[in-house]
């Protein structure tokens, strides 16, 4: 989905594109290798506001729904449900928008499951994903790059180093610009400037504007990336974090995703949208990360993703539908009962990845019978399918999901089922299957995540 965003001030002027939804980051970076996982912790933080209104915002972006094709990919999927990490980050999906920086426009991926805010230098290096061979700038398919601007300030001894699970990687510098976004403008905001990539654009965006918490931002202290590891990290504000400490706007976002057209983004306040004017509500729960030592400097103390715990799900026989551990994604553990899930709420995922047992369960209903794909955990079924009724129950609502969605064509005649499975070590995320259908609001400010459902559409 797309969107503009100004940096003002010799400004660069940032086309946000949020149809391009951006990389889940789900661990701090680093380069020491070895497995590495996460858990969901339920307690939450002391230092908490009360929720905000639910009042319009005049700061709405407008989003363009992806223009790629193929909404997943194998390795995408695979990543997820084996919970496989490269340097601690899974891979991405694609959502764009528009908004101004250094005076020009660029589109960037909207993302709720990364924090960084990030641009290609104009003089970056391309490289090939996997191999590291050099290649032409236009080979690595950015819409655009970067030229920094009179106003931008370098930050001496600090990289940016991210990873994904597909093999592409960036590594660049950070400094301060002057940014505005959906008019809302933010002095001297950290930006990642990138100058190596191994990348696979999309020839629509230029980079990413990520709108997680502060703990999943990716700077480290030092010029050599090769010796990033947790302990390094030099966590700062990102650009959402700075718009609402700042006093510009209530600390809460809101997005209303379209099935076709994309949908709206608004930054302190609720998108222009019909809904039923009754919220159900989830706290935000930690998310911790490591390699087994536990030595991460977010570890417990501080929000990365939006998590949060659901009550269950409605569909025909989910009363008899049974946990066990090899259903239930480890290393969350065994849920207090039989009807909650932890996941992550993330507008890079495409679809719902949920634990085998209830996706098998709930994929069985389709008619005529899916075939499973078991390398990468989703379900093919006819593009003709009879979808059968699915609800997510959040508090004390159940929001269901609009047949429309549950089929999701992949190009090529290939459809697979808006719902996919998670593996042992993987994790749980409500995507634009489930997203397409509620308005969400990040209430950042009192910690919660906040749902009312969509008009029938």
């Amino acid at each position: 989905m797309y969107t503009s965003i100004e940096f003002a001030s010799s400004s660069l002027s940032i086309l946000l594109s949020l149809l391009s939804f951006s990389a889940s980051s789900l661990a701090q970076n680093n380069n020491q290798g070895g497995d590495r996982s996460f858990q969901v912790h339920r307690q939450r933080l002391d230092d908490y506001w009360k929720p905000s209104p639910n009042r319009n915002s005049q700061h709405v972006l407008n989003l363009k729904g992806n223009r790629k094709g193929n909404p997943i990919s194998a390795a995408y999927a695979k990543s997820l449900r084996q919970g496989s990490q490269v340097n601690g980050t899974y891979g991405y999906e694609e959502v764009d928008a528009n908004e101004l920086l250094g005076g020009k426009s660029y589109e960037l991926v909207i993302d709720t499951g990364s924090s960084d805010t990030w641009l290609p230098r104009n003089t970056f290096q391309c490289a090939a994903v996997g191999t590291g061979d050099y290649l032409p700038q236009a080979s690595c398919e950015f819409s655009d790059t970067y030229t920094p601007s009179a106003s931008f300030t370098p930050i001496d001894n600090l990289n940016y180093h991210v990873t994904y699970t597909s093999g592409q990687a960036l590594t660049g510098t950070f400094g301060t610009e002057s940014v505005q976004v959906a008019g809302i403008t933010v002095n001297d905001q950290q930006i990642a400037v990138v100058d190596n990539a191994q990348y696979s654009g999309d020839g629509i965006t230029a980079g990413v504007l990520g709108l997680a918490f502060p703990a999943d931002t990716k700077a480290f202290k030092g010029d050599d990336y090769r010796q990033d590891y947790a302990g390094t990290q030099q966590v700062y504000s990102p650009i959402f974090t700075s718009m609402y400490t700042e006093g510009n706007v209530a600390p809460l976002f809101s997005i209303a995703l379209d099935r076709n057209s994309g949908g709206l983004l608004a930054i302190g306040g609720l998108p222009p949208v019909s809904y039923f004017p009754v919220f159900a509500s989830s706290p935000f729960e930690l998310l911790s990360t490591g390699d087994g030592t536990d030595q991460g400097v977010a570890s417990l103390s501080s929000y990365t993703l939006y998590s949060i715990t659901v009550q269950g799900f409605d569909y025909r026989g989910s009363n008899v539908s049974q946990w066990s551990y090899d259903n239930y994604p480890n290393p969350f553990g065994s849920p207090s009962d039989n009807t909650q899930v932890q996941t992550i709420v993330d507008t890079g995922v495409s679809l719902m990845f949920l634990p085998k047992g209830v996706a098998d369960a709930v994929n069985a209903l389709f008619t005529p019978r899916y075939s499973y794909v078991n390398s990468a955990g989703y379900y093919v079924i006819s593009c003709n399918a009879t979808a059968p009724t699915f609800g997510v129950k959040i508090g004390f609502e159940t929001f269901y999901v609009n047949p429309k969605d549950m089929v999701v064509n992949i190009g090529s005649g290939t459809c697979v089922s808006g719902i996919a499975a998670t593996g042992s070590n993987g994790a749980s995320f409500l995507g634009q299957t489930f997203l397409k259908n509620v308005l969400a609001v990040f209430d950042v400010g009192a910690q919660m995540m906040r749902f009312a459902a969509r008009e029938y559409y």
